[in-house]
């Protein structure tokens, strides 16, 4: 399990009101993005309802990433949301894999 931050908050949905609405225990929704132009090991972090909230730190996300290319599930969740922090590091999220 890593824990972490997200990074982007202010490029998608992840606004102050979105972000003072979620709860530590949340599940979220993690995507592999292997075409992003940016980032070959990119990894997308949403709500379950939709909203795209931004990326996994790049300097973390080489081991999720591998995983996710292996067909490993990705599975996240909330661990903390510090709106005062806003736009960096007001949420930490907990990552994990399992072999699908």
């Amino acid at each position: 399990m890593i824990v972490t931050t997200i990074n982007g908050l202010v490029y998608y949905d992840g606004t102050r009101r979105r972000i003072a609405g979620l709860r530590p225990g949340e599940r979220l929704v993690l995507r592999r993005e292997p075409t992003n132009p940016y980032d070959e090991r990119a990894i997308e972090v949403w709500t379950r309802q939709g909203y795209k909230l931004g990326y996994l730190p790049r300097r973390i996300n080489a081991v999720p990433a591998a995983l996710a290319d292996q067909q490993w599930e990705l599975s996240a969740e909330v661990a903390g949301v510090d709106v005062e922090r806003w736009p960096y590091d007001c949420i930490s999220i907990m990552v994990w894999g399992q072999p699908v």
